[in-house]
C-alpha cells in the first residue's frame, strides 16, 4: 500500500494526492511542475525556484534568480530574486535582498539582520534582529522585541 498525502498546488490552488516518498509532482489542473522536497543553496544558484518544502539560503549562498517560493524559508545569505514564503521567512543572518519578499510570518532572529531596497508584505512579524527596508506591510500582528529594530 502507497501511502499518499494531499498537495495543493501553490499556482492554481488545485488538491491532488501524491504519494508521500515522491520528490516532485506536476499539477493535474494547470501542468505546474512542483519540487515536493527542501533543498539547500550554499554557493550561486541561477534561475528561478518553486519548493513545496524549505529553501534555506546558507551564509555563502546567493539566490540569483528572478523568483524563489518556498513553504518555508531560512536566509543567512543573500537574494537578488524576490522571495515569497508562504509558511515563514526566517531570517538568521546579516542578509540582504535586492528585491522585496511576501509570505506569512517573517521573523529576524536576535543578532539578525534584513536589509532591502523594495517593500515587503507578510502577514505577520517577529522582529527580534534588525529590519532596514523602505516600505514593510502586515495585514496582522508584529512583535518588536526588547532588542529588535525597525528601520522603516
Amino acid at each position: 500500500v502507497i501511502k499518499k498525502k494531499d498537495l495543493t498546488c501553490a499556482e492554481c490552488g488545485a488538491v491532488q494526492e501524491v504519494a508521500e516518498e515522491a520528490q516532485s509532482s506536476t499539477c493535474l489542473s494547470c501542468g505546474r511542475h512542483m519540487e515536493l522536497g527542501h533543498r539547500e543553496i550554499t554557493g550561486e544558484h541561477l534561475g528561478n525556484l518553486s519548493l513545496e518544502g524549505e529553501l534555506k539560503i546558507g551564509p555563502r549562498g546567493n539566490f540569483g534568480g528572478s523568483r524563489a517560493r518556498a513553504a518555508r524559508i531560512v536566509l543567512q545569505g543573500r537574494a537578488s530574486g524576490f522571495l515569497e514564503a508562504a509558511e515563514w521567512l526566517r531570517v538568521e543572518g546579516q542578509t540582504r535582498l535586492r528585491t522585496g519578499a511576501s509570505g506569512g510570518k517573517l521573523e529576524i532572529r536576535p543578532g539578525a539582520a534584513l536589509e532591502t531596497g523594495e517593500p515587503i508584505q507578510f502577514v505577520s512579524g517577529e522582529i527580534e534582529g534588525e529590519l532596514r527596508c523602505p516600505v514593510a506591510r502586515f495585514s496582522g500582528p508584529v512583535r518588536v522585541g526588547q532588542i529588535g529594530r525597525a528601520h522603516v
